[in-house]
């Protein structure tokens, strides 16, 4: 019905990594997602959360998630019938034919402030970043009372701005802008990433010139593992 009557663009979330999922199943799914020709596609891994029925699944054996080998093929499954029907992988999990890209996405990626209304919405701006209360009917009641909404309020140093800026924008196939970060952070924001990335910029995984800071196109795939390594190395933080 949404791609039938909606007139304006949409999106589509598709969950992959279930247990029992394989290369035909998912291909199944493609072929019925595709038929509907979204304008933007966010594939989403399935994850185990504390505290649900699917954690105790989970614990009670391995059937819930696919093994690794199975979630890097399947990977390569909805990267290629994704890319081979017009939309383009702009970010790690993220799809879009052209000119469908997700405004608020990149505003995201890009650290810029946004503003999450209702509860357990977050927000950011400038040093600052909070989330609302959670319990729909706490949040009722101070906000019928003029009291504060949030639950939880936090000031960024620049430096956990920066690290934040750089987990999120070199998910994306450009990364981000070195003129960008000059105007953000000052130019002073190369050393500590030189550092922390030197083996990486020293083996292509990660591109750094006067221009922008990015992945290497054919490591977006991998972009979880190389932050990863990329915080472990951040100078000042504990081993």
């Amino acid at each position: 019905m949404i791609a039938e009557h909606w007139g304006s663009s949409w999106s589509s979330d598709l969950l992959v990594g279930w247990g029992g999922q394989s290369a035909a199943s998912l291909h199944a799914e493609l072929d019925e997602l595709l038929a509907f020709r979204p304008p933007h596609v966010s594939i989403y891994g399935l994850t185990v959360e504390p505290g649900t029925p699917l954690e105790r699944l989970h614990k009670r054996g391995p059937g819930a998630l696919v093994d690794d080998d199975t979630a890097a093929a399947l990977d390569e499954v909805w990267t290629g019938r994704l890319e081979q029907d017009g939309l383009e992988r702009y970010e790690v999990s993220n799809f879009a034919r052209p000119g469908q890209r997700c405004l608020h996405n990149q505003a995201y990626w890009r650290g810029q402030a946004y503003l999450g209304l209702g509860p357990g919405a977050s927000s950011s701006e400038g040093q600052l970043r909070w989330s609302n209360r959670r319990d729909v009917n706490a949040w009722i009641s101070a906000a019928r009372s003029g009291r504060s909404t949030r639950e939880h309020v936090e000031r960024l140093s620049p430096a956990q701005r920066l690290l934040e800026v750089l987990g999120s924008g070199l998910r994306t196939r450009e990364g981000l802008s070195a003129e960008a970060l000059d105007r953000r952070f000052s130019p002073a924001w190369r050393a500590p990433v030189r550092q922390a990335a030197a083996q990486l910029l020293a083996h292509g995984l990660i591109h750094l010139d006067d221009r922008s800071i990015r992945l290497a196109d054919a490591q977006l795939s991998r972009a979880d593992r190389i932050l990863i390594e990329l915080v472990q190395r951040w100078p000042g933080l504990p081993e």
